[in-house]
């Protein structure tokens, strides 16, 4: 397969995911689902299919003591963005869940022109609305 379908393909996947997670969760807790239950087995799915794909490929585990606590704060943070998000669908519909959630890259260029004093360059602006 060529790289530019390949990426096609994973990116068309990726948006599928995307696009269900909020109703599939407030599927699952509208059924007496536990947020954080919901949330531990999607992880465990997740290790599964990561250790599995880095098998496959053959690609190493080790990583640097400095990358190492990085990825730490990094998991720590998405755990609490993804529990905070789960249990917000006891409360809200999934379309508005949706939207909150996917504003982010907009607050984050906001608050990056604001606090680190980044340019709005215009393929950063276009990529905001389109």
């Amino acid at each position: 397969m060529e790289l530019r379908h390949k990426g096609l393909l994973y990116i068309f996947i990726s948006l599928v995911a995307a696009a269900t997670i909020t109703i599939i969760t407030k599927i699952a807790i509208l059924h007496g689902g536990n947020p954080t239950k919901i949330l531990l087995l999607r992880f465990v799915i997740v290790v599964v299919f990561l250790f599995g794909y880095m098998q496959a490929k053959n690609i190493s585990w080790r990583t640097s003591r400095k990358n190492f606590f990085g990825l730490i704060g990094l998991g720590f943070a998405y755990v609490n963005v993804s529990l905070l998000f789960f249990l917000s669908m006891k409360y809200i519909s999934p379309s508005l869940g949706g939207v909150i959630l996917y504003t982010y890259p907009m607050l984050v260029s906001i608050l990056s022109a604001l606090i680190l004093k980044e340019r709005f360059t215009m393929p950063k602006t276009m990529a905001l609305f389109f």
